[in-house]
């Protein structure tokens, strides 16, 4: 199967890194006019393309003020939503509801060597869409909703989720557990 975003990849990631790169997926679909749709086809988590059909998964964010909001996530391998669960934050964005880290290039120096699709300029992420509170777009939260029960997903990733991030060596988002603590 070919996947709706392949075409795109060279161009957005030129020397072919990803990792830990859903922060330039969203600001190549939102500065290029493209399909929303397309947001779900990649995993903001890993930066990896995939599938928009495959089922996602329900996953329970912070909202930064205390509660949470639930919806729909897709991406690439289970560690991924539980890394969401842990490390992202929605936030409104215009007519979506988006998952947002701190901008990592307020500290350059400690992005990893292997995460090499950030473009740092004054501390800022160039090639990334900020939100009102200065962190950086990921990917869109599909089905946006208020809740307070945890989700299912939240059981299967409790170990996951009580490793401190230096000692994270399983998923590919261990390399976006480093950036989004930068």
């Amino acid at each position: 199967m070919a996947y709706p975003l392949s075409p795109h990849y060279r161009t957005v990631f030129p020397h072919g890194n990803r990792n830990a790169a859903g922060a330039q997926w969203f600001h190549y679909i939102e500065t290029q006019g493209l399909s929303q749709d397309l947001h779900k086809a990649y995993c903001g988590v890993s930066g990896s393309v995939v599938d928009p059909e495959r089922p996602p998964a329900l996953v329970r964010v912070s909202d930064g003020a205390g509660g949470h909001v639930c919806g729909e996530y897709h991406l690439c391998c289970h560690p991924c939503a539980c890394d969401v669960m842990r490390f992202t934050q929605a936030e409104v964005l215009g007519d979506k509801t988006v998952l947002s880290i701190p901008d990592p290039c307020v500290r350059p120096e400690k992005i990893p060597a292997q995460v090499t699709a950030f473009k740092c300029s004054d501390g800022k992420t160039e090639n990334a869409i900020h939100t009102t509170s200065g962190r950086i777009a990921i990917a869109v939260l599909q089905n946006p909703r208020a809740c307070s029960d945890p989700v299912p997903k939240e059981a299967q990733c409790a170990e996951r989720n009580a490793t401190p991030v230096e000692d994270l060596r399983w998923g590919m988002g261990d390399l976006f557990a480093r950036v989004a603590t930068v």
